[in-house]
Order: structure tokens, then sequence, then C-alpha cells
């Protein structure tokens, strides 16, 4: 693909923001370690009502973070490829062999790598990510496989990368609507993708799809094009709103303003409305450059 005057200096800038963000998870993984071995539940939890991030998710994390930095460094050194893709191979066997325990009712014993807890009504499977949590494992472990890969196509990576960042995006605003189970069933209450794993995977999946500036679905992200611009403001929109106006009318609730019932009509006019004026604004920029 021939880059454009300024594509270079955009697409540095984009490897860099992908270190960045793996070494932010890093840290979150590397808390979330020291809550757990000084029992400190504001680093495992993060709130006593919430799920806690456990250790084997918060190590998952951090391999996942290391694949990242590792794929990024194919291009110039091959020997990376093979120990990035094993990481990534990890991952996604980590992620498929819980999702078996819970489908299958099966007990393989890798829940038990860091914990020692009996189980309880409350807690039957301590140590055990959650079905949210296992599924973005696998996906983000398959999408770093195609990374790596120079067989599959880049675009079918991308997009198992983008349904972990989903999966994440969704867990994340359930909680804002009193739920995180949504697409998966209920088991106890106590499971559930913990708030901290969720923005794992989110930092995660952004610095993945950063790998790649000049492939696939980043090309028009990474332009440096009026087009691009565009782009990467409605990216930021669809990324940052739902969580923004989920917070807002969450803190109305909490404040006896208004029900959840009228939260969740608040956030779909709010949300219909900036998705209208993102798309507007676009058209009209697009419009006085046509002409």
């Amino acid at each position: 693909m021939k880059l454009r005057p300024g594509d270079e200096h955009l697409i540095r800038r984009v490897l860099i923001i992908s270190r960045i963000l793996c070494l932010v998870t890093l840290l979150l993984t590397v808390l979330t370690a020291l809550g757990w071995l000084f029992n400190i539940p504001l680093l495992t939890h993060g709130h006593p009502a919430l799920p806690a991030m456990q250790p084997n998710a918060a190590l998952n994390l951090a391999l996942g973070a290391f694949a990242v930095l590792l794929t990024q460094k194919t291009q110039k050194l091959r020997k990376c490829t093979l120990v990035a893709s094993f990481l990534a191979g990890v991952l996604l066997l980590f992620g498929l062999l819980t999702l078996s325990e819970y489908i299958f009712g099966l007990d393989l014993w890798i829940d038990r790598l860091f914990h020692t807890e009996i189980a309880t009504s409350y807690q039957p499977y301590p140590g055990r990510p959650s079905p949210q949590a296992s599924t973005g494992f696998a996906l983000l472990g398959a999408g770093l496989l195609v990374f790596n890969s120079r067989v599959i196509p880049i675009v079918v990576g991308q997009f198992f990368v983008l349904a972990a960042g989903a999966n994440a995006l969704v867990a994340m605003t359930g909680y804002i609507f009193y739920t995180s189970h949504w697409g998966f069933p209920s088991y106890v209450p106590s499971i559930g993708m913990a708030i901290h794993t969720a923005i794992g995977f989110i930092l995660l999946t952004a610095a993945t799809l950063c790998l790649r500036p000049k492939e696939g679905i980043m090309t028009l992200i990474t332009s440096s094009t009026s087009s691009g611009t565009i782009a990467r403001k409605i990216l930021l929109a669809c990324v940052t709103a739902p969580l923004a106006i989920g917070a807002l009318t969450r803190i109305g609730v909490q404040a006896g303003w208004w029900d959840v019932s009228a939260q969740i009509s608040l956030f779909a006019i709010l949300m219909v409305g900036l998705i209208l004026r993102v798309t507007w604004k676009a058209a009209r920029q697009s419009e006085q450059e046509e002409l």
C-alpha cells in the first residue's frame, strides 16, 4: 500500500500507543497480583460488590500483553513470531478449557494453579474466570495467532480481536445496568467479568489492532486524510460514548432522579442523539471538502 505524506508519522505514533497500552495492562495485572498476595480487596475487586479478577486471569492478561509486544517485533525479528504464537496459543487454550469446564461441568484443576480456597455456595468455582472472560481470552488468542500467521488474512484476526473488545465493552456497560451476564448464563452472582479484567481486554484490543496500522480495517483509521480523521472520531465516540453516557445515567439512578427503566430510555435517546450528531458532522465535513 502506498503511503501518503504524513502517514509514516501517524503510523509511528500508533505503534507507540500500542506499546503504552501493553505496559498499562501489565501494570494492571501486577497491581492485581499484589492485591491477592497482600489481601487488598481494592486491587482484586475494585469494589466489594463486584467480581474479582482471578489470579490466572491476571496471568493470562499479562501473557497477552507480552504476546502483543512480541508480535510488534515479528516484522524485524522473525524468532519473536514463535514465542508470540506460543503465548497466543496459551490464551486460546486457556479460554477454551475454562469454557469447557462451565459447559460440560468439568474440573480440569486449572482453576487451582494459584487458588487453594474451598468452594462455597456463593463462590462454587474459586479461582475460575467468568465465561465472559474465558471467551475473551479465546478470541484474543485466536486473533493474535492470525496476526503472527503468514497465511490467514489479517482481517480475520482483526475480527477476533474486535469481538474480544466488544465482549469486554458489553460487560462494562452491563454493570451500569445492574447486570454483568449479557449474552451468558448467570451461574451465581459472584461469577462475572471483573471490571479491571474488562479494562485489560479493551486495552489489549486497541494495542493489538494498532500492531498492523497499514493492513485491513486499520488502513482508514491510520490514514492522514480527512476521511481518516473522521473515522478516528467515530471510532472514539463508539468506544467511549456507551460508558460515559451509561455512567451519567447511572448517577441519576443513584441520586434518585429517575428509576432504572427511565435510565435505559435516557441511555437510548442520548446514544441515538450522539450517533446522529457525529454522522451529521462527518457528512457536513465531507460535503465541504467535495464542494
